[in-house]
């Protein structure tokens, strides 16, 4: 991504890559999504950055979890839905095998922060973004056992798994539709709530 007169010319480019890989979550459906995104990493920081203050009021928020010299890994979650999500007593108890404290959804996004520290990716990084702690667990312990695919891995209930990865597509595709006819990405993640 290109400077144009001091300004990263890569904010719209990360808009529409939020639209189109983290829909489900402005949506309110998932609690977190992530990809990756190549180019100069100090340009996409900054472009997250401002995309963070853009959403500020939304009940969204958007962070780096790993950055390397040309791609940068973007985390895009409701803060309150991951919240319930890491209280839950299971989810508590699985992520205290990894190292996690229960002292609340931030303390416990600085500590997978520290997990990609190494090469491998941290698995249950799955909890983070909304999949069902059996679909995690399964893909950790045995991913041979996998009962359907979609938007995850699913290792329990295969008919939940494809309602879900089916209302994940079709708010995928209605979100993409509203960005390329000019509805802003805060309007997205302020309103969609609301019909989901």
């Amino acid at each position: 991504m290109k400077a144009e007169g001091g300004i990263c010319t890569c904010k719209g480019a990360i808009q529409e890559r939020i639209v189109r890989h983290c829909a489900p979550t402005l949506a309110g459906i998932k609690c977190g999504s992530m990809f990756r995104m190549r180019g100069s990493s100090g340009d996409i920081i900054e472009a997250v950055r401002a995309v963070n203050r853009i959403l500020q009021s939304t009940g969204v928020s958007v962070m780096v979890l790993r950055s390397w010299q040309d791609a940068v890994l973007v985390y895009v979650y409701r803060p309150e839905m991951l919240s319930r999500v890491v209280s839950d007593n299971r989810v508590r108890e699985f992520l205290a095998g990894f190292g996690y404290c229960s002292d609340g959804y931030a303390s416990n996004l600085r500590h997978l922060v520290s997990r990609y520290g190494g090469d491998a990716m941290p698995h249950e990084v799955g909890v983070f973004l909304g999949y069902p702690l059996d679909d995690v667990k399964g893909f950790i312990d045995d991913r041979s056992g996998c009962t359907c695919s979609g938007c995850w891995k699913c290792y329990s209930d295969p008919a939940e798994a494809e309602c879900r990865f089916r209302r994940c597509r079709q708010c995928t595709s209605r979100c993409v539709e509203m960005f390329v006819s000019g509805m802003t990405l805060d309007a997205m993640a302020s309103e969609l709530p609301m019909l989901a």
